[in-house]
């Protein structure tokens, strides 16, 4: 049998959390922090999270450690509907685990999973399978209060809250009689024009109304307050029997054949001669299960109770049974005495260190990172590259610790053994070879670019970064949607922040002067135009940066009200979340900005943060409550975004004469039916949209996974400025005319990927 335990993912900018894989043959385990990030590096590593049965949470429940569970989640669910049968899989974690997930249940559902979420409480039995014992331990820090455990009907309702999200058997032809007169009356041949475009493109028979999915019902949630216990597991495998010894059993009278299939198997059996012969009379001895240990250290806080838990005290059965700890820490526990001291008890097993401050900030999605090399080579101001440093941080004692590195193996079975063959290798921008065809074509384009003269016109200095461009999930190529506009003499404001944003800012501009830090002070509003997962769920990590950064200071969040509801909601979870919304968020609802009788006018301190003269929003045909905006910035630059949804009039009304449309291009063009029945657009249907606007320049965005690299602009579009968007890609808008002349670079670019691949 061979069993080991490897590193997925170690601390860096694109994956703060660390996961370590536990591989047996039959079965596999998952156990860390499943931050921001985590669901494409299972797809960069090619992880197969169906062949996954069971995750277990490290650390606290808070969204440094869950942001990216919910994508997990989807992941492990069945999205193609293609598999035939459901594995039971599980997930375990702290407190405050079924409450996290229970805030999203307004957008996020899958249905048919067989899934069951677990809170690991206090004196818990240990987890047991057929494979390993785990033990968890639960690490409380030096100043934590005395919280009294979740009521049993607490557990309940959240339990099943969760269950509705993910097991449930809704379906989209789940109907229910429709009680209301006047829903019956109309439910006739006029209902269509009359029907909410936000709501299905069928409509129910009549007299019926399709029944909401089960957890979206939920108004509220049971009271709860952040949890701080940390989440470490000691880890064993089963004894292992001895070989079995077939010339000493024969010796001892038992014939080959059937009596020895029982031996091996652990039963006496009797021989012809009436001699009872026991499996240990035909075996070597059995061996101790050995394991693992995973410690999740946030601070040094936590050292004292991690220190003093029982499980410690036999030193040497630790040493005989543990060959490695896993050690998940801030770089202030490294250093801490207590921490030295507890390592130098056990010299004879592993310590494997995954920390912000010591792990070098490896680059993990690599083709992502390959095509960034590329693009920059054909224009380095369109194309920034974005931060390669695999430098290593903080030093130590590399005799005692070893860093760990994704792709680090250490081995249980058949013996213990550290294997570093496995590593996964950095990424090394010179090893990224240019083809003469691609040098010609960007010398080509450098020379043409030399005789444009940038656009001098309002607005021609502000900056539109493309941080995340596709639809959905996120992919090796593409991350999803998220759109930074810079405004030289204003700040900052972000367009939908979806999971890893904030990875692709530290990546894009760690470089500059003031680094990240000085993108988040400048950062005065936040737009979210609806609540699927993909164009929010990057948000918390901001707004909790930016708080740290500038304590005091205001940020306007524009965003349906169902998010304020959410955000509220989770809050309650999440240490330090509460200030943020009480000294830090202004507010602001779609809803009050739409045009119509009923608007409201933008509240006048966002107007002046942001010198506008106006901000308006109007319902995008999508999803309920999603919306698509438009900012009007003083001297005139009008700035308009699609969010997601099917080609608009309303949109149009807000956005004439847009100087720029950042709008969703998610299908090809021969993808019509898809794009109607997901209420999205296709990139011919996004021109149109812009030529009806009238506007100057219109950046494609949100494209579906199916088109990881390029999609392609077929026909002629009334449009000046076409562009379409990569992640990372940095538009100065007086610029935005030198994308068109790079189509023989890009087609370069991916032409060589694809043979390549």
């Amino acid at each position: 049998m061979k069993v080991h335990a490897e590193i997925l993912t170690a601390a860096s900018s694109d994956t703060p959390g660390t996961i370590i894989l536990l591989h047996f043959d039959s079965k596999r385990y998952v156990f860390g922090q499943f931050a921001e990030g985590s669901q494409r590096a299972f797809m960069e590593r090619h992880v197969r999270l169906s062949k996954v049965r069971d995750l277990f949470l490290t650390g606290p429940v808070e969204w440094k450690n869950t942001g990216g569970l919910v994508g997990i989640m989807l992941a492990m669910g069945d999205p193609d509907g293609t598999r035939t049968e459901q594995q039971r899989q599980a997930i375990y974690g702290g407190e405050n685990l079924l409450y996290t997930l229970s805030t999203m249940r307004r957008f996020v559902f899958r249905t048919g999973m067989n899934l069951s979420v677990n809170e690991i409480q206090v004196g818990a039995p240990d987890f047991v399978d057929e494979n390993v014992v785990i033990r968890t331990l639960h690490v409380q820090p030096d100043d934590a209060s005395v919280k009294e455990p979740d009521c049993k009907s607490k557990q309940e309702f959240l339990g099943k809250a969760v269950n509705d999200m993910f097991c449930s058997s809704w379906t989209m032809n789940t109907m229910v009689d429709d009680l209301s007169e006047s829903e019956i009356l109309d439910g006739g041949e006029d209902a269509e024009s009359e029907r909410n475009p936000q709501l299905s493109t069928k409509l129910p028979p009549k007299g019926k109304t399709r029944a909401p999915w089960p957890a979206s019902t939920i108004e509220s949630l049971p009271d709860t307050s952040p949890n701080t216990v940390s989440l470490c597991y000691i880890l064993h495998l089963h004894e292992q029997r001895g070989k079995f010894l077939p010339a000493l059993a024969k010796k001892l009278g038992v014939k080959p054949g059937p009596d020895f299939s029982r031996l091996s198997r652990g039963e006496s059996i009797t021989t012809p001669d009436g001699k009872v012969v026991r499996p240990e009379d035909v075996m070597e001895p059995s061996r101790e299960g050995t394991g693992i240990a995973i410690c999740d250290l946030p601070n040094p806080a936590y050292l004292s109770n991690f220190v003093a838990a029982s499980e410690w005290a036999d030193i040497e059965a630790v040493q005989r049974r543990i060959g490695s700890f896993f050690w998940i820490v801030a770089g202030t526990v490294i250093s801490d005495p207590r921490f030295q001291e507890f390592v130098s008890k056990f010299p004879n097993s592993k310590h494997i260190v995954s920390s912000m401050d010591v792990c070098s900030d490896r680059i993990n999605f690599k083709a992502a990172a390959k095509s960034a090399v590329l693009l920059n080579s054909l224009d380095p101001e369109l194309f920034p590259e974005p931060r390669l440093d695999c430098s290593p941080r903080l030093a130590i004692d590399t005799g005692v610790f070893d860093i760990a590195i994704p792709g680090l193996q250490w081995q249980l079975e058949p013996k213990w053994h550290l294997n570093t063959k496995t590593v996964e290798q950095p990424f090394n921008r010179q090893d990224i070879a240019q083809s003469e065809a691609l040098c010609a074509a960007a010398k080509q384009y450098q020379e043409t670019i030399s005789t444009i003269t940038p656009s001098a016109g309002a607005g021609h200095d502000i900056e539109i970064f493309t941080l995340g461009t596709g639809s959905s999930l996120p992919s090796r190529h593409r991350n999803v949607s998220s759109t930074l506009v810079r405004i030289p003499g204003v700040g900052n404001i972000l367009l939908d922040c979806g999971e890893g944003t904030l990875g692709q800012l530290k990546r894009l501009f760690s470089h500059e002067p003031g680094g990240l830090n000085r993108v988040l002070t400048d950062l005065k509003a936040i737009y979210i135009s609806h609540l699927h997962a993909d164009h929010h769920l990057g948000t918390t990590s901001i707004l909790g940066l930016k708080r740290s950064l500038q304590k005091d200071e205001k940020i306007h969040v524009v965003a349906p009200r169902i998010f304020h509801t959410w955000l509220k909601e989770y809050s309650c979870a999440e240490p330090g979340m509460d200030k943020v919304l009480e000294s830090n968020i202004i507010s602001v609802l779609c809803e009050e900005l739409q045009t119509g009788s009923n608007q409201l006018p933008a509240p006048e301190s966002l107007l002046h943060t942001l010198h506008l003269t106006a901000l308006e929003t109007a319902p995008a045909i999508h999803c309920l409550s999603s919306f698509c905006v438009s900012f009007t910035f003083t001297p005139y630059f009008k700035l308009s975004y699609s969010g997601d949804t099917r080609p608009n009039d309303s949109f149009v009304g807000i956005g004439a004469d847009s100087t720029v449309l950042i709008h969703e291009a998610t299908f090809k063009d021969d993808m019509v039916a898809q794009a109607r029945a997901k209420k999205h657009c296709t990139v011919g249907e996004a021109l149109w949209v812009g030529r009806d606007m009238g506007a100057q320049t219109v950046v494609l965005t949100h494209f579906s996974q199916r088109y990881p690299k390029l999609a392609a602009v077929a026909g002629v579009v009334e449009v000046r400025n076409v562009l379409l968007a990569f992640d990372c890609m940095r538009i100065k808008v007086g610029e935005a005319g030198r994308f068109a002349l790079l189509k023989r670079g890009l087609e370069e670019i991916y032409r060589e990927e694809e043979e390549e691949e």
